[in-house]
């Protein structure tokens, strides 16, 4: 499994874990997965930069 797949299934498998726990209601949880899915793959891209900049 390549790191995109590998880091695709992890947040959508976070996000979806995230979204089920509390009392919400459907419109709440959809946009609780999208958010923090959409902050997974933001703080991945920023982690990846960030190496680069270090590293070379």
């Amino acid at each position: 499994m390549s790191h995109l797949t590998f880091t695709l299934l992890m947040a959508i498998l976070i996000s979806g874990a995230e979204a089920l726990l509390g009392n919400r209601s459907a419109r709440e949880r959809i946009y609780l997965a999208a958010y923090v899915f959409l902050a997974c793959m933001m703080s991945t891209l920023a982690g990846g930069w960030f190496m680069r900049l270090v590293h070379g």
